[in-house]
């Protein structure tokens, strides 16, 4: 995450159970890998074992969400915080490729912001459109990122919820260049290989968005 400084940098652990958490931020086993069309979703803690995502509420709009694997390094970008079109329209208009910006402002992914508040049953983040639970066809949808973490901080009582889009992905040299996927931004790319990842710049289960005090 750049906008807490370069040194802010987490290897991403594969699990979201006490375990894994220990050792850092976890994807969820049923989400997508980065660069899939659907939903990149990761855990973390807010305190304690390292607090990696202590300070998610103080990501803004368009901030980079930087995810590096062996392969290569993808970034993603806070989604709006508006509820209304045009202002969702002006901030992704700022960051997003133009058919994104359509999709945001006024289309499939226009109920998604980039910080919300739920409940820690809401599972429906997590789904590869978040907020529409039950099988998706995930030909044509954008690639996401979607960070979870207990608020507020010093409890477990909700859920803080980052959400942000894929724009851009530059292959590593000598490694297999990413298919675009099909979508109307064709901002999204393939699958990353199903390693451990790093997430550059609290506790879990897999029934429902995890976070950590």
């Amino acid at each position: 995450m750049p906008a807490f400084g370069s040194d802010f940098r987490f290897a991403v652990v594969e699990g979201t159970d006490d375990a894994a958490l220990k050792a850092g931020p976890g994807r969820y086993p049923s989400t997508q890998m980065p660069g899939e069309p659907g939903n990149f979703a990761v855990a973390g803690h807010r305190v304690g074992k390292g607090a990696p995502f202590n300070d998610l509420g103080r990501l803004e709009i368009s901030d980079e969400l930087v995810v590096e694997t062996r392969e290569a390094v993808f970034t993603y970008r806070v989604l709006p915080m508006d509820a209304d079109p045009e202002g969702r329209r002006a901030a992704a208009e700022a960051c997003l490729a133009p058919g994104q910006v359509d999709r945001v402002a006024a289309g499939d992914y226009a109920g998604i912001f980039g910080r919300q508040i739920t409940t820690p049953s809401d599972t429906s983040v997590l789904e590869p459109l978040p907020g529409v639970a039950g099988a998706v066809e995930r030909d044509g949808l954008e690639s996401l990122i979607t960070l979870t973490t207990c608020h507020p901080q010093f409890s477990n009582a909700e859920r803080m919820i980052i959400h942000g889009m894929l724009t851009g992905v530059e292959t590593k040299p000598g490694a297999p260049q990413p298919a675009a996927a099909e979508g109307d931004s064709g901002a999204a790319a393939e699958p990353a290989p199903e390693e451990p990842v790093e997430l550059a710049p609290d506790e879990a289960a897999e029934t429902a968005p995890e976070g950590g005090e």
